[in-house]
């Protein structure tokens, strides 16, 4: 088989059309305009052919992961919100946890009724509320 020049893209120009996709799309999910809607619903919109639903998919998780979206329990596609802080989950023995964010100088206490499903060291998203600052 024969390579051609312009078949292969660098892994930096991979990293950069990948940042481009997620400004794209972060723009138009925090637009003033945007409802929620589902992955699948994103990609019609966006016609994303079917063979690369899961490289659009891949670029969702990166937001999610970034703490720029959330999927809420509808399954939607929302802007996370400024309440909403990423980090690493700090689980303890005793039931506890903190989370240590990506943006804040200090980590965050999250009390044992709280800490929900998270396991130590997986990714999370906080609710921040002024009542618990």
């Amino acid at each position: 088989m024969e390579v051609k020049d312009g078949d292969f893209m660098s892994e930096n120009e991979e990293k950069s059309l990948l940042s481009e996709r997620e400004e794209n799309l972060l723009s138009f999910i925090e637009s003033k305009n945007y409802n929620p809607m589902k992955i699948k619903e994103l990609c019609v919109l966006f016609s994303v052919p079917k063979n690369e639903r899961e490289v659009f998919k891949e670029t969702v998780d990166k937001l999610i992961s970034k703490g720029k979206v959330i999927i809420d329990g509808k399954g939607r596609v929302k802007p996370a919100g400024a309440d909403m802080v990423a980090g690493t989950f700090m689980g303890t023995t005793r039931g506890f946890a903190f989370v240590r964010t990506d943006d804040e100088p200090e980590d965050i206490f999250i009390p044992a009724s709280e800490t929900g499903s998270a396991h130590d060291k997986d990714r999370v998203l906080v609710a921040i509320s002024e009542n618990t600052r």
